[in-house]
């Protein structure tokens, strides 16, 4: 069986009862959890690169033109 969602695909003929479909779920319901941290931590670190290199800027140049900025 294939469930809509993205990447949720459950073969019924290995799964023996409902306990086991409920393990499958709630482990890949952990690593999407991992997934999505991880991926949030590595847009914090773009978007501070971002602002330090913006810092920079201004502390050697001045005020930057309004098409630098964000």
């Amino acid at each position: 069986m294939c469930l809509p969602a993205k990447g949720l695909e459950i073969e019924f003929d290995q799964a023996d009862d409902l306990s086991e479909i409920n393990n499958m779920l709630q482990a890949r319901i952990v690593r999407w959890q991992e997934e999505l941290l991880a991926k949030g931590i590595e847009q914090g670190i773009e978007q501070g690169k971002i602002k330090l290199l913006e810092r920079l800027l201004i502390l050697k140049f001045g005020s930057l033109p309004t098409w630098a900025q964000n």
